[in-house]
């Protein structure tokens, strides 16, 4: 299900990147209220808290924009020739894990990855 989302994902990316209006989420919006903590803390102590929590969400937020946008650029056709590896390489492994029996594609998967690390 999971190849086959990201194949639609990247084939109405392409629709969208040759001119057409498509508007799909995958995702839907979710938003869930947040409740304030109870806790007996001075006023500067809650300060700091509040500077250490956020300098430590700015870091992580940070790095996580940059691989997001990474991933972003490949699924936007930005980089049409990787994205294009990409596609078909989704292609590829969603018609195996549709044709293949389980453990046939499971010692695929792993002779691949041996070969890969080595």
């Amino acid at each position: 299900m999971f190849l086959f989302l990201a194949i639609l994902r990247l084939s109405l990316n392409h629709l969208i990147s040759r001119g057409w209006r498509i508007q799909w989420s995958i995702v839907p919006e979710v938003f869930e209220p947040l409740e304030p903590t109870k806790e007996d803390l001075t006023v500067s102590e809650k300060f700091q808290l509040v500077l250490d929590v956020a300098q430590k969400a700015q870091n992580l937020f940070g790095k996580m924009a940059n691989i997001l946008e990474k991933i972003k650029n490949l699924f936007m056709w930005v980089q049409p020739e990787l994205t294009q590896k990409l596609y078909v390489g989704l292609w590829v492994a969603f018609i195996s894990s549709c044709l293949l029996p389980y453990q046939l594609l499971g010692f695929i998967i792993g002779t691949l990855l041996e070969t890969l690390t080595c």
